[in-house]
């Protein structure tokens, strides 16, 4: 196939893999595991083909957010109720967290960045970066603290209004940071962001149908009301407009060029 009819078929699986996912999940009724694969990894296995030189360096990035650092942000978020999951799996990680929490993440965080690669990034293709130690430095002490905190003070580590904190400290404060250093990335990040702002809505509202997962707490800014569906402040910003820049920043910052 010409490179300009594959650029095209890109661009129309982007669109329409999210709807077709919507679809099949709606009328089989999935599971959040299964929901999430249709969602997230269906795609990623397709561009992860047309950009098989980054699959390593996606991958390897990916698992480090989505488990040590998922570990930390899903517990304090799930410990204070600002989410709740029904899992496939006979246990839960700590007693609380679904295990379908950290496959969503790694495909999440795959998804935003084999797509930022293969369409607007044209950087280096070596495994990490030179400072990309300082990431991992940063992980192991944030996993260490938890651990520490969890079997030592786990009262600590139960912190009202979690989901606000985690959006402000991880995903609002590195992308302004990120953005005035390096502002040439800023029509990049937009790009990334709009796609993920209309996939998000989308995989939210079937996700709530389907009951994949509900909002508990009551330690929310505002909870939003779409009909039926009660949404909090915290889930569309942090979310639907944030978590797909917010990746890319820390990505670009630790593992990338910066260009």
């Amino acid at each position: 196939m010409k490179k300009s009819n594959l650029k095209k078929l890109d661009i129309l699986l982007m669109i329409v893999l999210p709807i077709l996912a919507a679809v099949i999940s709606l009328i089989w009724r999935t599971n959040y595991l299964t929901t999430t694969l249709l969602f997230f990894a269906v795609p990623s296995i397709w561009f992860s083909v047309r950009t098989s030189n980054k699959i390593w360096r996606t991958a390897l990035f990916s698992i480090l957010v989505a488990i040590p650092l998922g570990i930390v942000l899903d517990y304090l978020a799930v410990k204070d109720n600002a989410w709740w999951s029904p899992t496939i799996f006979p246990g839960r990680l700590f007693g609380i967290l679904p295990y379908e929490d950290f496959i969503w993440g790694f495909w999440q965080v795959y998804l935003v960045i084999i797509l930022y690669e293969h369409f607007l990034d044209k950087g280096k293709h070596r495994l990490a970066a030179p400072h990309f130690r300082y990431f991992v430095y940063f992980l192991i002490a944030l996993l260490g603290i938890f651990f520490v905190l969890f079997f030592a003070q786990p009262s600590l580590l139960d912190i009202p209004y979690a989901y606000l904190w985690i959006g402000v400290v991880f995903f609002l404060l590195p992308v302004i940071s990120f953005v005035f250093s390096f502002p040439k990335l800023l029509s990049k990040f937009i790009k990334v962001g709009g796609y993920f702002l209309l996939l998000h809505i989308i995989f939210e509202f079937t996700a709530l149908e389907l009951g994949n997962w509900v909002f508990l707490g009551k330690n929310y800014i505002k909870l939003i009301n779409f009909g039926s569906y009660s949404v909090p402040l915290e889930e569309i910003v942090v979310w639907w407009l944030l978590c797909a820049v917010g990746i890319l920043a820390w990505y670009e910052f630790f593992d990338d060029d910066q260009k």
